[in-house]
């Protein structure tokens, strides 16, 4: 009985979700309410979605390749001692540019 109520629970979480849908859809297309609105993939919407999808999971990696080195750089001394040089140098350049 109670794997009947889930499916109903789900079937109608769904319908909910489609009409919302289809409301946005419907104003957005500025259409007839009793129309319905199947919108369609195609290769351009479907590319643009992947290629942002790359940059973000590439933007993650990079954030947390940095974190790595950050992490690493305060437990070393050696490294620490690098960056920190590293990190003078670039300020004197950049007050010499200001």
């Amino acid at each position: 009985m109670n794997k009947f109520k889930r499916k109903l629970v789900g079937d109608i979480k769904k319908e909910l979700a489609q009409e919302k849908e289809q409301e946005k859809l419907q104003e957005k297309y500025k259409v007839d309410p009793d129309v319905l609105i199947v919108e369609k993939s195609n290769m351009a919407k479907f590319l643009l979605r992947s290629i942002g999808r790359i940059i973000q999971t590439s933007a993650v990696i990079t954030l947390l390749i940095f974190a790595a080195i950050g992490i690493l750089s305060l437990v070393y001394p050696e490294t620490r001692e690098g960056l920190y040089k590293i990190y003078e140098q670039i300020m004197q350049e950049l007050q010499q540019f200001f």
